[in-house]
């Protein structure tokens, strides 16, 4: 068998990926947002941001003042 996984495997991710939309979308984008965080330097990610550090630095301020931003409304209530 070529594949790794299991063919009942993959049937079973498809089923939830298909039962629970709303977490599968969450779920991407935190993990979108991590590994821009945690990019591993061999990673295209990676090397794209040792190229353009100065403006990653400035994104990673950008989403610093965001998440702070996004706490406090949270924490009152006021947010999403």
């Amino acid at each position: 068998m070529d594949n790794k996984t299991s063919n009942a495997q993959i049937k079973a991710t498809r089923n939830y990926e298909r039962t629970h939309p709303e977490r599968v979308t969450y779920t991407t984008a935190r993990r979108k947002a991590f590994n821009f965080l945690n990019a591993n330097p061999k990673s295209k990610v990676g090397q794209s941001i040792n190229i353009f550090k100065d403006e990653y630095i400035s994104d990673l301020e950008e989403l610093k003042r965001q998440t702070i931003d996004k706490l406090n409304l949270l924490k009152t209530n006021k947010g999403r």
